[in-house]
């Protein structure tokens, strides 16, 4: 049965695929109660799913029918890397965290198609053999902590509803689900015998005019499709537009420079993402942020020899304390560094060398002499093993030490990074469930890790335009899409099965990504939810990807031809030009600047 938005009772909860519809669908709900007249009324309870499952588990506790503690993703991968790297047969064979990374997946797929008790070992071969040994260590280094994965937590949900131990809701409503997994669907199903209504939300059943866009390459393509969405911007303010990519991924880097240079070409002069009329759903790996990059290569840098250039980069970071002062200076240092001719160095060698400049020479850097001094300082201090928590602040002691996050202002973004990368210490400490004690090395490996798999998007005002992948938009209005990179080689996409379960089995089962027929049945879903999802959907995809011809997908192969105009857009001017242009300047070779706009470089100062 569907149900309304505006029509879901006090007493249901709304869960969703992800956080961005349940985000969307709060506005929504909200916008039809002050439509209807209201001032004011009960929030309503929209959840995703996974979001769901914490509070129910929370509840278990509360209620005092589960002493086990609950691993998050992180704790969990740590928990598998410890058993891989305790396996003599695994170690020689295997990087221990990309093994753990793959094997947490196989056992949440197990998990989620409720494959504890199958034959597996009949079916698969050695790769399924050793993941197998592995659960079966996981599960009795469990069972000694008191601990639980998210593997476990459906089906121990669904005993403690079909005891009736724990009260059922009195409804829900699914909304973005195109299909679910067995574990998942037992779940619904026990409350259901519980009398749990279990609805699904009603979405509009419009069909949109759907129309294919054949580009020369990936980038005409991009430049296309952002050209497109910037003129239905400026007809129509309030419209609201997505690009989705299949494959976003890959594309980050291109769709991010081709948007930005094309609707936003000033935020290149003033490195302020705010000004930007679209937002890319993708982040990026918070270690890779200058500002978070400069707090890791500092701590990495503290012990041992380093190459130099990475001493180089630190000295002219302007998120080290003192660079307003001392930049030049240290810019110099950093060449008389170059000059000594030493490809690597310690922290100690840098103080030595710093200190070698008096008050009259114009690499004297004394604010880094004194930064130097406190770091050693407190290094001498630090204990041999400690607690994840304790050296979480020893660690953010050291980058206090060195002045960061910098003397200057920073903006907004790089205030959201800042305040990200404490709460990535915080998880640091919260390893302590899996990992007691740690050296100083183990520690600072864990937090760039952590770093790295943490995908940083800085928040920003609600933007006309959105950049996102198929499954973010599931669930998701717009008034118009352009579906990007739609062509035989990628939609459907291909199939990728699970690397430590039987393949055959995974086919037979219809698991994610296991087989042909299951992706084409995955994009044909997706591809029909967007055409419903909008009015106008426009599909397109490359003539070639360097010497390879690529053809339409066969989902879209049949719709009829965009209008010529829309692909008939000359080449835009290089980023570069359209930033000097908004600045009142001119490129090079295009004429004298305009009068009182001439510059020069800045200088050093003279010795």
């Amino acid at each position: 049965m569907t149900v309304a938005l505006d029509a879901i009772a006090a007493d249901t909860t709304l869960l969703t695929v992800n956080k961005r519809l349940a985000g969307e669908l709060r506005a929504r709900f909200d916008a039809l109660q002050a439509t209807a007249g209201r001032q004011v009324w009960e929030t309503a309870d929209i959840l995703p799913w996974e979001a769901w499952l914490a509070r129910l588990y929370d509840a278990m506790v509360d209620r005092g029918l589960i002493a086990l503690d609950l691993l998050d993703a992180t704790q969990e991968r740590l928990l598998w890397q410890a058993i891989i790297e305790r396996d003599p047969d695994s170690a020689p064979l295997l990087r221990p965290t990309a093994a753990a990374q793959i094997a947490q997946r196989s056992a949440q797929l197990l998990g989620d198609w409720q494959l504890a008790d199958h034959p597996l070992v009949a079916l698969g071969g050695e790769q399924t053999r050793r993941l197998l040994g592995w659960q079966r260590a996981l599960a009795r280094e469990l069972d000694r902590r008191g601990q639980m994965t998210r593997a476990q937590l459906l089906p121990t949900l669904s005993a403690a509803f079909a005891a009736r131990s724990l009260p059922a809701p009195g409804g829900l409503v699914l909304a973005g689900f195109d299909d679910l997994s067995p574990a998942q669907q037992a779940l619904l199903d026990t409350l259901a015998a519980a009398g749990c209504r279990v609805d699904t939300l009603a979405e509009p059943q419009t069909r949109a005019t759907c129309r294919l866009l054949r580009a020369a390459d990936v980038d005409s393509e991009i430049r296309l499709a952002a050209r497109w969405a910037d003129a239905c911007r400026r007809r129509d303010p309030a419209a609201r537009i997505a690009i989705v990519a299949p494959q976003i991924t890959a594309l980050r880097a291109t769709l991010e420079r081709v948007f930005r240079a094309t609707l936003a070409p000033a935020a290149y002069l003033h490195h302020d993402n705010a000004r930007a009329p679209f937002n890319l759903s993708l982040g990026s790996p918070l270690a890779g942020l200058p500002l978070v990059d400069a707090a890791l290569c500092l701590l990495e840098l503290l012990r041992g020899e380093h190459p130099l250039a990475r001493f180089g980069k630190l000295l002219r970071s302007p998120f080290i304390g003192g660079h307003g002062a001392e930049r030049w200076a240290r810019a110099l240092l950093d060449a008389a560094l170059r000059d000594d001719g030493m490809p690597r160095i310690s922290l100690r060698r840098l103080r030595y060398r710093a200190g070698q400049y008096d008050a009259g020479d114009r690499r004297h850097c004394p604010r880094l002499g004194a930064l130097l001094d406190a770091l050693r300082a407190r290094l001498d201090g630090l204990p041999q093993r400690d607690s994840p928590a304790a050296w979480a602040g020893h660690l953010q002691r050291l980058l206090q030490d060195a002045g960061w996050p910098g003397d200057g202002t920073l903006s907004s973004e790089e205030f959201q990074q800042h305040e990200r990368l404490r709460r990535v210490f915080s998880e640091l400490a919260a390893t302590a469930k899996v990992r007691p004690s740690l050296h100083l090395g183990e520690a600072l490996r864990m937090l760039r890790g952590l770093a790295q798999q943490t995908l940083f998007q800085a928040e920003s005002p609600a933007t006309p335009i959105q950049i996102l992948g198929p499954l973010e938009a599931a669930g998701l209005r717009f008034d118009a899409i352009w579906l990007l990179g739609v062509h035989d080689r990628d939609w459907p996409p291909t199939p990728q099965p699970d690397p430590l379960l039987p393949t055959a089995l995974q086919r037979q089962l219809g698991m994610p990504h296991a087989s042909a027929e299951r992706e084409l049945a995955f994009a044909t879903a997706l591809t029909t939810r967007l055409a419903r999802a909008c009015d106008t959907l426009i599909a397109s995809y490359p003539a070639g990807d360097g010497d390879r011809e690529l053809r339409p997908s066969p989902l879209v192969a049949d719709w009829a031809p965009v209008d010529d105009a829309l692909s008939a857009h000359p080449d835009a001017p290089p980023a570069h030009a359209i930033c000097l242009q908004h600045a009142g300047l001119q490129p090079l070779g295009s004429g004298a600047l305009p009068a009182g706009r001439r510059r020069r470089a800045a200088a050093p100062p003279a010795a």
